[in-house]
């Protein structure tokens, strides 16, 4: 994903803050690297583009419709989780007061047709992105954001690569979705 200028490819924003160029990136002339205050995503930009580069360390799977989690926080609610991996998700809701980009907390996972459930996950989330859509006649706002994954037990790891390797459908390309 890319866009002309010096801005976020993602949120379009320019609240940019520079980060220092990693290694592979000198290969570039006169790139310079930044992250995005806005949507906390990292950025590689370099005249004319800016390109957005991806987080993911790890091969992502789509997840049904039924895989939910819990967010605590000022009001407790569920989000649906739309791939899992084994370091992290991208999970979706109805926007409200909350924000979460930058902050670690703990979510429960569940498995709404099984009735089980995996809770206290701890998890810090690194993107967040904002998409209106109409809902019946009114206009809502859902918020997209990705997660990686805190320090899990050996039984939450297991657990995880067992809804993965259950439930999990390989995807396209890791930013299809």
């Amino acid at each position: 994903m890319y866009v002309f200028g010096r801005k976020c490819p993602r949120c379009k924003g320019r609240d940019l803050s520079p980060l220092t160029l990693q290694p592979w990136m000198d290969s570039f002339p006169a790139a310079r690297h930044y992250h995005c205050r806005t949507c906390s995503q990292d950025i590689l930009s370099f005249f004319p583009i800016s390109v957005l580069l991806e987080k993911r360390t790890s091969e992502r799977f789509k997840m049904p419709n039924n895989l939910l989690i819990r967010l605590k926080g000022q009001h407790e609610q569920f989000a649906r989780i739309h791939d899992l991996s084994e370091n992290g998700l991208r999970f979706s809701y109805n926007y409200d007061s909350q924000k979460f980009a930058d902050t670690a907390l703990e979510v429960d996972l569940y498995n709404c047709e099984q009735g089980t459930f995996l809770e206290r996950l701890p998890i810090r989330v690194l993107s967040s992105t904002f998409e209106t859509r109409k809902i019946g006649d009114s206009p809502t706002t859902i918020v997209w954001q990705g997660a990686c994954f805190g320090q899990l037990n050996r039984a939450q790891k297991t657990i995880l690569k067992n809804y993965i390797t259950t439930y999990g459908q390989k995807e396209e390309s890791p930013l299809s979705s």
